[in-house]
């Protein structure tokens, strides 16, 4: 996962608004392996949870290869249960 440009952080609050609005509900798919294990990633993936907290009218789909990791990657708040708008997809 490589952080992106702080554009690519806000286009999802405007979407969120727009379909809160009652345009049409995206899906934001979000390519970088979240639940890779490295600490240098763990300030992207803190703005991840947040950006998607906020973020209640878009549908989210996080893609790993690293399904063993998710548990202990999640944030604590949400090991138990996850959004009802996030996706897990394991690749193959």
């Amino acid at each position: 996962m490589k952080r992106l440009a702080d554009a690519h952080w806000h286009a999802p609050r405007k979407w969120n608004a727009d379909a809160r609005r009652g345009a049409r509900r995206h899906v934001v798919r979000v390519v970088g392996d979240v639940f890779e294990d490295r600490r240098d990633l763990d300030p992207s993936r803190i703005n991840l949870w947040w950006l998607i907290r906020d973020t209640p009218h878009l549908d989210w789909q996080l893609v790993t290869t690293r399904p063993e990791k998710i548990a202990r990657l999640l944030p604590e708040e949400r090991r138990t249960e996850l959004q009802a708008n996030v996706r897990i997809e394991v690749a193959a």
